[in-house]
């Protein structure tokens, strides 16, 4: 008996492993989907954007990403990867470390705030730096 496939946003038919949920680079993908990005901020036990809150609310600061932005640094990532260097999820860090610098320094002078994050704060923290090649190179 055949198995089948399990569906995907990525067009390769290789994008999922039957025994892994998450969609893996293949041979015919040149970079995480960006499906594949968005489920590896949020899915794992101690994934990112889960790190990131845990380490501001050690400040007393409670950090909120919605959906959108979620979307718009799997985007980001994807877009960055495509243009400069492949570097796959490792480039998903280095975005979200830059779109969140701010915040992290000022932490200690703002307990009990709450920060939400949308695809605007993405685009006007991340995107300026992402859309110069000279400077995205060096600092993405």
């Amino acid at each position: 008996m055949a198995r089948s496939r399990p569906t995907t946003s990525c067009s390769s038919p290789r994008a999922r492993s039957i025994w892994q949920s998450r969609p893996i680079c293949c041979p015919n993908c040149r970079a995480v989907c960006r499906s594949g990005s968005s489920s590896r901020l949020t899915e794992p036990e101690h994934s990112l954007l889960k790190q990131y809150s845990a380490l501001l609310a050690t400040e007393n600061v409670e950090l909120i990403f919605a959906p959108d932005a979620v979307d718009a640094l799997a985007d980001l990532a994807a877009d960055i990867n495509d243009r400069i260097e492949n570097i796959g999820a490792r480039r998903l860090a280095t975005v979200l470390e830059k779109l969140l610098e701010e915040i992290s320094f000022t932490a200690s002078d703002r307990p009990f705030e709450t920060v939400t994050v949308d695809a605007s704060t993405v685009r006007e923290r991340v995107a300026p730096l992402a859309g110069r090649s000279d400077l995205s190179r060096f600092i993405l």
